[in-house]
């Protein structure tokens, strides 16, 4: 009789016990003026914000750690991605907001981190095998960034600047079709704000890239047949008064069936 029991407790638990996981990482920078400070972290909770919305209405477990570089090091990078205990149904999201550096454009251009404490550097391309190792089913990756040389000091937009992308202001994600973005989509999508020797963008509400990222979602999955194909098509859009265009790498799939 117990065993008859366990096995209908087991069957008819809510399904949100068995969901997948978002496991995200948010890391922000410290630079040394305490004006750009303030701006990096409404970029943190404009994330952590959003984050626990996309979580919410995907039916995901949000997993989610927020550091800063002057407090963190590749070692608990790799800690954090151990204990997290990513599975091959979870996605896996790692946002960073600040300044990082293209050391060699001929050899890659995409960036690398620097945690200051311990004056380390994570290459993007560690980044990129520790991912391919865990193998989550969607791995994102946001660096809303700049892409220098240690040679430029990313400077505040100009007002004409702040004047075209007022529009870029994103509302607070809703209730929409995220599902097919984040639980039913595989694959990876990796996004930098900046080529090499291109500086980021921010305003006095914070860094333009991450907003139009967030718009972006927001727009696509309000739209038939969401795909990360299509957000990163809107976000390229959205970016173009810059007269920059962002450094992606994308590569998904959309499932037809839940994974859950």
């Amino acid at each position: 009789m117990a065993t008859i029991i366990l096995f209908f407790a087991i069957c008819f638990m809510p399904y949100q016990l068995f969901a997948a996981d978002l496991h995200a990482l948010i890391i922000r920078d410290t630079p040394s003026k305490k004006s750009m400070q303030e701006l990096l972290k409404q970029d943190t909770l404009r994330m952590e914000k959003a984050l626990a919305l996309i979580a919410e209405h995907s039916g995901l477990s949000l997993n989610l750690k927020s550091v800063t570089t002057d407090k963190f090091s590749i070692t608990k990078v790799w800690k954090w991605l151990t204990e997290s205990e990513v599975t091959e149904d979870d996605c896996l999201f790692i946002y960073f907001t600040g300044n990082a550096y293209c050391l060699d454009k001929e050899i890659s251009p995409w960036p690398s981190l620097c945690f200051k404490r311990k004056k380390e550097v994570l290459d993007f391309e560690q980044l990129e095998k520790a991912l391919d190792y865990l193998k989550p089913r969607l791995s994102i990756v946001l660096y809303d960034s700049s892409n220098d040389d240690f040679k430029n000091d990313p400077s505040l937009s100009s007002q004409d600047l702040k004047v075209r992308l007022d529009w870029a202001d994103s509302r607070d994600i809703e209730e929409l079709s995220l599902e097919s973005l984040f639980t039913h989509s595989r694959g990876k999508v990796f996004l930098v704000a900046a080529n090499p020797g291109e500086t980021k963008y921010w305003d006095e509400k914070g860094s333009i890239f991450t907003r139009l990222f967030l718009n972006s979602v927001q727009f696509v999955a309000s739209q038939d047949n969401p795909s990360w194909e299509k957000v990163i098509h809107t976000l390229k859009q959205k970016y173009s008064p810059l007269k920059l265009t962002p450094l992606t790498d994308v590569d998904t799939q959309i499932n037809q069936q839940s994974l859950r």
